[in-house]
């Protein structure tokens, strides 16, 4: 059960380190700062430059598993689940009313979230500023993999959501509080282990039921 977990973690942990230190950098991250990451993807590279990272995502099994690699480096990490629209709540539960994060940082999960409600909520937290942080639409061959193995294992059907475009981001942030918006794009290579592919097949799978 450890072994999953651990390799689930990995799985989970998706951008390479030149995006945190880019972020790390960007948005002037220094020790002790709170860094919420919704989804828990960036959460083990940010508390290696030296962040309080809260990790939240509507499902329990990606923030048990970067928890499980976290206790391991002794990482500053907490993790919570939860939805992204009800941030100010859980930094209170979870760290207290003082604490304020930096910036908020989403993955590709921001395309299908109600993007007006979990910005409104960054504000509402006292957040400096948000980072969106995902791939291109270029096929994935390891997505790819993760799909075969569900219909084949699984037995469950691939469907294909429909989320924001990148075009439509700038719009969408122009009528929040983060407005000033500044781009920037890398080309990166991402492997997967067989483990790990297994391991998110699994967890999509289940989420797909």
């Amino acid at each position: 059960m450890h072994q999953q977990t651990a390799a689930t973690a990995v799985a989970f942990d998706v951008y390479p380190h030149v995006v945190v230190d880019r972020m790390t950098r960007d948005f002037d991250i220094r020790a002790g700062d709170l860094v919420v990451d919704v989804g828990c993807q960036l959460a083990l590279g940010l508390s290696s430059a030296g962040a309080l990272v809260l990790a939240l995502d509507t499902f329990a099994l990606p923030a048990k598993a970067v928890a499980s690699l976290a206790r391991a480096v002794d990482a500053p990490i907490h993790f919570a689940q939860g939805r992204s629209a009800d941030l100010p709540g859980i930094i209170v539960r979870e760290l207290g009313p003082t604490i304020h994060p930096r910036i908020v940082a989403f993955g590709s999960a921001f395309r299908f979230m109600e993007q007006r409600l979990a910005l409104d909520a960054c504000d509402r937290c006292g957040a400096e500023g948000v980072a969106l942080v995902f791939g291109t639409a270029a096929p994935s061959p390891w997505r790819s993999s993760v799909a075969d193995v569900i219909v084949e294992a699984a037995r469950v059907r691939v469907t294909q959501r429909t989320g924001v475009k990148n075009e439509a981001l700038p719009t969408i942030l122009a009528g929040s509080a983060f407005s000033h918006v500044t781009t920037w794009t890398t080309e990166v290579r991402l492997e997967r282990s067989a483990d790990e592919v297994a391991t998110l097949a699994a967890f999509y799978a289940m989420r797909a039921g």
